[in-house]
Order: C-alpha cells, then structure tokens, then sequence
C-alpha cells in the first residue's frame, strides 16, 4: 500500500518507501515523501543518488544493457532526445562527464566485446 492508502497496481517497491511501481519518483532511493523541488519528475533523493547499473542509460526498470539503451543514448547526444533519468548511467566510463566517449564504449561494449562498465559506487 502507498503512502496515500491506495494500493497500486503491482507490489514492486525497490527501496521500500511505500510508494510502487513506475509511481516512485526516486525508485531506488529511500523517499516516502516524494518531494520533487524542481517538478522535473525525479525525486530529490534521487539527485546525486541514482546509478544502479552503468550502460542502463534508459532506465527502464530492467537492470540490462541493451539495444534500447544504445538508441536512447544516441537519441540523447545527437537529436535532442529525453535527458537519461540518471546521467550516472549515461556514464559509462565513470569520468562524471557524459559524452562522446561514453557512447564509444557502449558501442565497444555491446559489439566488440569491450570491457563492461564501470560499476556504480
């Protein structure tokens, strides 16, 4: 049950805060209250606090590397695509810049057999 007393329609709540499914603004993050200062749709515990899997670049729930997230990223840096919901996870080479680079090693990851990304903290 959510923190508004209705029950959502899944019982999948990640960090245990109350609030499930794809209602949780900060999936991953403690943050029963919800507060999003900046109305960007991301939580306020999120900020900072997001990278569950380098490469997950569309952070779609399914903790995988895949095509979908090649597209998303490329989509992002060269057509004025969504932001990533965690630029963490954009990074793949945990510099803490997102660019050209990160999109070379996904490449390099997903078709050369290069090296995984570097794990979040």
């Amino acid at each position: 049950m959510g923190p508004d007393g209705y029950q959502y329609g899944c019982a999948d709540d990640q960090d245990g805060d109350g609030v499930y499914c794809g209602c949780d603004n900060s999936e991953y993050v403690y943050n029963p209250d919800q507060t999003d200062s900046n109305w960007d749709g991301f939580g306020d515990a999120c900020v900072g606090y997001c990278c569950v899997i380098r490469g997950d670049v569309d952070h779609n729930g399914d903790t995988q590397i895949d095509i979908a997230d090649l597209v998303y990223l490329v989509d992002y840096m060269f057509n004025e695509g969504p932001t990533p919901v965690c630029l963490g996870e954009a990074d793949l080479d945990a510099n803490g810049v997102n660019d050209i680079a990160d999109l070379v090693f996904l490449v390099d990851y997903m078709f050369n057999d290069g090296p995984p990304p570097v794990a979040c903290p």
